[in-house]
């Protein structure tokens, strides 16, 4: 009775009008029970948190396996077939998201034959995430000495010398959080390891032992020497106090928001002195931006079911009307704003939206997002 009419509201103005009268009517059903107290109105003294969008580009290798990806799926799968394959389609998802990380890991997963030509499938170039995630170290004063191996004061003019290090900004501390362990081992072996392998870093996932969590949290707090920790969202995002870090970055991306948010907060919470950056690495033309949508729309839903003074939605005079909320979720505009995709590969995006549902359906039941990380979230 809700599900539907709110989320196929669009510009026609019949459906719109129903649309927004059933989403006032469960607002108002759900206000006797829901009352919402919102951390920056009970904390008033934590610091600032400022959340960002850093957007990528894929490489040429991520863009080859990408489309490749797609084309296979549109071909093995028929329209008629998706709905009856969730599997397949599920696992498409999380091989697309993987990819956006490093081709690396999704050239492990596959069988061999699908191997990009001319390209190795080592190097941090291969990656505009795992770029984009230098570049913010670098921003947040990590990993300077890596950057400048070899340019002693020796072998540099003094002038020089003093430009370089007078550009170096004050160091942070890092979380980087992603939804699978293989994405977390990419960041490890193709840039912490090669790159800056100067920089001290932790490590907790599901493969870290439940009892030794606590003492790994602790370390980090204590010892400054450790700049980063990487961490799953489902292990890391819940019950941990981090404030010894000042900088989160989402490598990856949770189909539910408030996965995202919890996992932030880990930083963002009483105890911790410093204003909170949060980034979120985003691939331009990808599935990320599907995810960014989606975690916008629920985000915006739950905001207007569910508000601090139990406003009623027609009262509410927000700069954002409710269909151009609901426009966030239209799967067709979002997937044609591939980039560098030939028209073919459009068109698989495309079908593969119609076959997800993207998944209307199956991204707002969590039990599907779960089945969908089954095979490595964490």
């Amino acid at each position: 009775d809700y599900v539907r009419p709110i989320s196929e509201c669009d510009h026609i103005a019949s459906v719109s009008a129903y649309g927004i009268s059933q989403l006032d009517k469960l607002h108002n059903m759900v206000l006797p029970f829901i009352l919402r107290r919102e951390k920056a109105t009970v904390l008033d003294d934590l610091p600032p948190k400022i959340i960002s969008d850093v957007w990528c580009e894929m490489s040429s290798a991520q863009h080859e396996i990408y489309r490749s990806l797609l084309q296979r799926f549109s071909s093995n799968v028929s329209p008629e077939d998706s709905k009856k394959k969730p599997k397949e389609t599920l696992n498409l998802l999380r091989l697309l998201m993987l990819t956006c990380v490093h081709p690396w890991i999704v050239m492990e997963i596959v069988d061999q034959d699908f191997r990009v030509p001319n390209h190795s499938d080592e190097g941090l170039e291969m990656s505009g995430k795992l770029l984009a995630l230098r570049d913010l170290l670098w921003e947040c004063g990590i990993g300077h000495q890596d950057y400048n191996m070899g340019s002693t004061k020796e072998e540099v003019e003094e002038e020089e010398w003093e430009e370089q290090t007078s550009q170096i900004p004050d160091q942070h501390r890092c979380l980087i959080f992603a939804q699978h362990r293989s994405a977390l081992a990419a960041v490890e072996r193709h840039l912490l390891a090669r790159r800056l392998p100067s920089v001290g870093h932790l490590r907790l996932d599901g493969a870290t032992p439940p009892g030794d969590r606590q003492a790994l949290v602790d370390r980090f707090n204590e010892d400054e020497s450790i700049s980063l920790l990487l961490l799953t969202t489902k292990v890391g995002g819940l019950g941990l106090n981090l404030t010894g870090a000042d900088t989160v970055i989402f490598l990856e991306h949770d189909w539910n928001p408030q996965n995202d948010l919890q996992a932030m907060d880990r930083v963002h919470r009483i105890g911790q002195k410093r204003s909170v950056n949060v980034y979120r690495i985003i691939t331009k033309g990808s599935i990320e931006e599907k995810i960014s949508s989606t975690q916008k729309f629920k985000l915006e839903v739950s905001k207007r079911v569910i508000n601090e003074d139990n406003e009623d939605i027609a009262t509410d005079q927000a700069d954002t009307g409710l269909w151009e909320i609901l426009e966030h979720f239209q799967v067709s505009a979002e997937l044609q704003r591939v980039n560098n995709l030939d028209s073919a590969v459009s068109h698989s995006q495309q079908l593969v939206a119609g076959k997800l549902g993207l998944c209307t359906t199956a991204v707002l039941d969590d039990s599907a997002v779960e089945e969908a990380r089954m095979t490595g979230a964490i």
